[in-house]
């Protein structure tokens, strides 16, 4: 039976508030950011400054890169997995148009905003540690959700036909990214169109350039919205196709991913309250391989590997006054269904990896959001969680001589799962005075074992690691349980506004490759460990004049592996940006310098290698020509440095082979000096 999660766009100190913010961000023409780490009153959570917009962003996770709290674990151009607070992967729930995308890949090469351009997007939430149970369960690292632009309705009472033509060059790749849009608005119904394509070549560094890492996309949508009386019902079609999508720091890559959804909504505006529902349906068939980009493969090595993820879900929720304040409560779900084959391309070999693996999630929940005086607001919520999970027996090996023992061993368990999980989030904001505010959120979150964790039952690489080493599922799995509690200040002096935040999350049961054997590439079995992650974040805003302002964020997070006294693998340094932005008349010229610090907090269990510390000068620029057109441009990497972030994968494409100039075993850099420019054009 087809299941569905809830999506919101809420806080957990202002739920609906928030995503009624996300829903007028959709309405318009540019990419409106509201970051929250912590729950805060809506008027503090929109964010448009360009300390964290990124005009050059060539792929929609790197708009995220400037966010407090947010980093991109990158495998290639458009792979970027959304790490928060030192968490990533399955931690982080990332939800596009209200759809919880479950990548194909075992690899991750397709994480869920894969499946959007950067020109589409409307609004992003970015809701980093302690989150809203309105928000959905399963995870325990934050919430990402992402609106596309949506139909208009009329507002003048008369027909109206309007649309957007836009389209960008990016030196970086010799890359594009062009759309098309039309939407025709009605009194009461509104429907549009649309189109986009993205293509990049091969990145350019200081030095040289790197193989396997271009991509070619695009996709297409149709929408419509209809209101009667107090509803508003909606209905989503995509499509989207992504072909030759180079992943050079894994062992394949996507060399063809077709997705298809189709989301169906409704708000209604009753006297018990307002009610929001959906139903989703989100299907990806995705080709890997590693011979089509890798063109020097040897023909007895020539592997592909087809896979299919059909998700299917449903959400509904309610808010309404009650018990002296707001009280939010209602239902979701979310079935995902996983198979992955394998094939040797001169043997005609076949062999399966997963077979029918299903999991199912069904959740409840319930909140209450009220004030306590003039001066303190409370938050309450509690989610309750069933996931069961299970998996077909595996019928065909690739190599019977091999693997027809582990096989064997596989098949006679016990394979199917079910958790019953427990969330429950509290939050206080105390105003002690209007320059001066105090919150302190405090959370219990579980993360239930996903598909891959439990059933890969052949050791190989997974989850985009890109540390070279073999991974194998662990049916005992228990669900990761995180303690969160975080603290932030938010102050304003004069035209200075500071916002300081702490957090510590202890997790119990987290999830992690542990190594079989003492050898040094040992195969890595998914178990569970204890841990502990801890950090801050800092951002500051200060208008320097009528034209001039200053924004800036910093960000840190260290993790423990308590078990066996090691860091956790793949976690960001030190990180941040700061951005001066002139204003006056039609122009917005910005300077913004990027850095981040040496990473030696590495991973022995991964052999993590350490990273060392960059920093950069980006200028951006906008000018609007007029009301209709608007010009974006700018020069990144000014000074052409040779740099790298620690979330990069390492290089395993033999570049020498195919024309490029980067190493094997070392970590793909970032771009060098590059120019792009871009002209959006509205009627």
């Amino acid at each position: 039976m087809s299941k569905i999660s809830i999506i919101s766009a809420l806080l957990l100190g202002a739920s609906l508030p928030t995503l009624a913010i996300a829903q007028d961000a959709k309405k318009g023409s540019e990419t409106i950011i509201i970051t929250a780490p912590r729950p805060q009153l809506p008027s503090q959570n929109e964010v448009k400054g360009t300390n964290i917009n990124n005009d050059g962003a060539y792929d929609a996770a790197s708009i995220l890169d400037n966010a407090p709290g947010a980093a991109v674990i990158k495998n290639g151009t458009q792979t970027g997995i959304i790490q928060l607070r030192g968490l990533s992967q399955d931690r982080v729930k990332v939800v596009v148009d209200g759809v919880e995308i479950n990548p194909a890949c075992p690899n991750h090469m397709d994480p869920p905003l894969h499946y959007v351009e950067p020109h589409q997007i409307a609004q992003i939430a970015i809701i980093a540690g302690v989150t809203s149970v309105v928000n959905g369960g399963d995870s325990i690292g934050g919430t990402v959700i992402v609106n596309t632009k949506a139909p208009k309705f009329s507002k003048s009472g008369k027909d109206e036909i309007g649309g957007n033509l836009f389209g960008k060059y990016i030196g970086a790749n010799e890359g594009y990214e062009g759309s098309a849009s039309l939407n025709l608005g009605l009194e009461n119904a509104a429907f549009s169109v649309s189109t986009a394509k993205q293509h990049g070549d091969n990145l350019k560094y200081k030095g040289g350039s790197a193989s396997n890492t271009g991509f070619d996309m695009r996709s297409h949508k149709i929408e419509g919205a209809l209101k009667l009386g107090p509803q508003v019902f909606g209905l989503e079609l995509g499509l989207r196709e992504s072909r030759n999508v180079g992943t050079a720091p894994l062992g394949m890559d996507m060399v063809i991913d077709n997705s298809s959804n189709a989301i169906l909504s409704m708000k209604g505006d009753y006297s018990f309250g307002k009610v929001n529902a959906r139903a989703f349906v989100n299907d990806i068939d995705h080709v890997m391989d590693n011979y089509t980009m890798r063109s020097y493969t040897a023909a007895a090595s020539k592997m592909k590997a087809p896979a299919k993820s059909h998700d299917t879900g449903f959400a509904i929720g309610n808010e309404m006054n009650a018990l002296g304040g707001t009280l939010r409560f209602g239902l979701d779900g979310h079935q995902n269904i996983f198979n992955v084959t394998g094939e040797n391309i001169t043997t005609h070999a076949f062999g399966q990896t997963f077979v029918n693996s299903k999991r199912t999630r069904l959740g409840a929940y319930g909140e209450l959001d009220r004030n306590y005086g003039d001066n303190l607001r409370g938050v309450l919520g509690v989610r309750f969680e069933n996931v069961e999970s299970n998996t077909d027996n595996i019928a065909i090996v690739m190599m019977p001589m091999m693997q027809n023992a582990a096989k064997n061993a596989f098949n006679a368990l016990n394979k199917k799962r079910t958790d019953k999980n427990w969330d429950v989030t509290a939050s206080g904001r105390y105003k002690i005075n209007d320059n001066l505010s105090l919150e302190l959120a405090a959370a219990q979150k579980t993360r239930s074992p996903s598909l891959v964790e439990r059933y890969i039952w052949n050791p190989s690489s997974t989850y985009g690691a890109a540390d070279g080493r073999n991974y194998l599922g662990n049916v005992d799995l228990k669900p990761e349980v995180s303690h969160q509690i975080s603290l932030l200040g938010d102050v304003s002096i004069g035209l200075l506004r500071i916002k300081q935040s702490v957090f510590y999350n202890k997790v119990d049961d987290f999830i992690q490759g542990v190594a079989m054997t003492a050898a040094p590439d040992a195969i890595l079995k998914f178990s569970n460990v204890n841990a502990e992650l801890s950090g801050a974040e800092t951002t500051i805003s200060y208008i320097l004049s009528d034209n001039l302002r200053l924004d800036g964020n910093i960000s840190y997070v260290q993790g423990k592996n308590t078990s066996s006294n090691d860091n956790l693998y793949r976690i960001a340094p030190l990180n941040g940006n700061f951005a001066l932005t002139y204003e006056l008349g039609k122009f917005e010229l910005i300077g913004e310098v990027k850095f981040a610090a040496k990473q030696d907090k590495v991973s022995k269990y991964n052999s993590e290698a350490q990273s060392p510390a960059w920093s950069i000068l980006n200028l951006r620029g906008r000018y609007n020509l007029n009301e209709e057109t608007r010009v974006t441009f700018g020069v990144e990497n000014v000074f052409d440095k040779y740099y790298y972030d620690h979330l990069s994968g390492l290089n395993r494409v033999n570049n020498a082979a195919l024309g490029g100039d980067l190493a094997m075993g070392v970590h793909v850099p970032n771009p060098g000096r590059f120019g792009y420019i871009g002209v959006n054009y509205s009627f």
